[in-house]
């Protein structure tokens, strides 16, 4: 969807106020039809999640893997 372009007047030539509009409105069009940014966003925040619960089972069970390293430690 852009400006609409009335067919009928005659073509005019690109003018320095009228060509950086154009650029923008293909940007615009190239960012909504490129979803990459929005996968790796979705990624981040997976790995985000993945790492809270990764920490909160480290500060959960803290106590027990240090008993377990500690009696493995004194065996040797």
């Amino acid at each position: 969807m852009g400006i609409p372009i009335d067919k009928t007047a005659p073509r005019r030539v690109n003018t320095y106020v009228e060509q950086p509009f154009r650029h923008r409105q293909h940007d615009a069009d190239a960012r909504r039809a490129d979803e990459d940014g929005q996968t790796m966003a979705e990624y981040g925040i997976l790995i985000a999640v993945i790492a809270l619960i990764v920490v909160v089972a480290a500060v959960v069970l803290g106590g027990s893997i240090s008993g377990l390293f500690g009696s493995t430690a004194a065996q040797v």
